[in-house]
């Protein structure tokens, strides 16, 4: 099985589920020949896949030009290669209708739904990679994506972040959104980030960790649900909490809805969300976990019992 899988994906129904055709069981998908995957992200109804030599390839709902290949309107499938000028791709991401991906000379690509922003040039939808002028020359390293937000992180240690209501001055331009990349004051360089669906949690090299993005418009108090109005942090709130978790031991950052989660090197498990802070995960306190994702109303670990 291990020589395979470099080979061949796992694709859930999501996909086929557009089509009219459900799975109930992972299937396997194959590759064009030498291809081998390094590298799978995936949103609603749609996956990128990034290849050892540094190509992407795309399936899925395409309505907005999500899958990168040049049209709109149809659903890709079997996975397309996507074009893009310039070097190899070295990283990848994927929001709800949109995707990016960064190069090995720092040059970002984004394309898909952008009526929010998310594109970072302005509010327009495009069917295939288009080269995000604004952060030209930045030497970018690493992406990221939520629902209809972006980020991106330079070799430096420098945090970008554009997308719906990240800008500043608010509603006063462009409906709160932020069209073009905005440089995030850190007070260091960021050495770990991941963006969720509505915020982007980053540790900086002083080891600080801090949010940046929308709290949830609800809260769970005790057997009620409370509506309370939803706030944009679009300059970074502190959440650092060193009695719980030492910050420098943290090595992975995970996903969440309204939530992250975070992992230590030895496996021990962490989340943060609006109403308890960083607080241990009890229910994995004897796994050694490796990474550790969560969506709605779930979560999703890589782990081993604890010896």
């Amino acid at each position: 099985m291990q020589r395979v899988l470099p080979k061949l994906v796992w694709w859930m129904n999501s996909f086929t589920r557009a089509r009219g055709v459900d799975t109930l069981e992972p299937a396997l998908l194959e590759l064009p020949d030498g291809e081998r995957v390094k590298k799978i992200v995936c949103s609603t109804a749609l996956t990128f896949l990034l290849t050892e030599s540094g190509k992407l390839f795309t399936l899925g709902a395409n309505g907005y030009g999500q899958c990168g290949i040049g049209e709109e309107g149809v659903s890709v499938q079997p996975p397309t290669h996507v074009n893009i000028d310039g070097d190899e791709i070295v990283d990848i991401a994927a929001g709800y209708q949109h995707g990016l991906a960064v190069t090995k000379n720092g040059t970002v690509f984004s394309w898909g739904k952008g009526e929010r922003g998310q594109l970072g040039f302005g509010t327009g939808n495009a069917d295939a990679p288009q080269e995000l002028i604004a952060l030209k020359g930045k030497k970018i390293a690493k992406v990221g994506a939520g629902f209809n937000h972006s980020c991106a992180v330079s070799e430096d240690g420098e945090l970008y972040l554009w997308g719906k209501l990240l800008n500043p001055k608010g509603k006063t331009e462009s409906n709160g959104d932020q069209i073009t990349p905005r440089l995030v004051r850190t007070s260091d360089a960021v050495k770990l980030f991941k963006c969720s669906q509505f915020h982007t949690t980053f540790i900086t090299a002083d080891d600080k960790i801090w949010l940046a993005g929308r709290t949830p418009s609800g809260r769970q108090e005790k057997n009620d649900f409370a509506h309370v109005a939803s706030q944009m942090h679009t300059t970074p709130l502190q959440i650092t909490n060193e009695q719980v978790v030492r910050t420098k031991d943290i090595v992975k950052i995970g996903k969440g809805v309204d939530k992250s989660s975070f992992v230590t090197a030895d496996g021990r498990a962490f989340e943060w969300n609006f109403e308890s802070g960083i607080h241990p995960v009890k229910e994995l306190a004897d796994l050694k976990v490796k990474s550790l994702e969560s969506g709605f109303h779930y979560r999703l670990l890589l782990a081993q019992p604890k010896k």
